[in-house]
């Protein structure tokens, strides 16, 4: 079972509380927001970092990684992917990232699924 998806995103504001009102921006594209962590990038003070997860609860491979690709693609359009990769006979990852996103207030974000637990 393919049951989160996990992100990371950069969020390009110095304020924790305009990084909030991205993520509600966020979770209206992508589905209901877990975070697991949000904290200023340490590379970049400019930057939020975001790690968070969404609900996928999809058996299938193949059907959730086109759900991942249909969410994915409301945020970026060049999108570059890794996978999908079988580790073990029915364990499947795929990942992929966006340097270009078209949503506001994101720089860059990465996404992954697999259904390893």
């Amino acid at each position: 079972m393919f049951a989160t998806i996990e992100w990371r995103c950069f969020i390009d504001t110095v304020s924790k509380e305009k990084a909030q009102k991205i993520i509600d921006d966020l979770s209206n594209k992508i589905g209901a927001i877990t975070i697991i962590s949000l904290e200023h990038y340490w590379q970049d003070k400019s930057k939020y970092d975001l790690t968070c997860s969404t609900p996928l609860q999809i058996e299938q491979p193949e059907d959730a990684v086109f759900q991942v690709l249909l969410l994915a693609g409301q945020l970026g359009n060049e999108i570059t992917v890794m996978g999908p990769r079988i580790v073990e006979a029915k364990q499947v990852e795929f990942e992929g990232i966006c340097s270009t996103p078209k949503m506001r207030g994101i720089y860059w974000f990465r996404f992954e699924i697999n259904n390893f637990s």
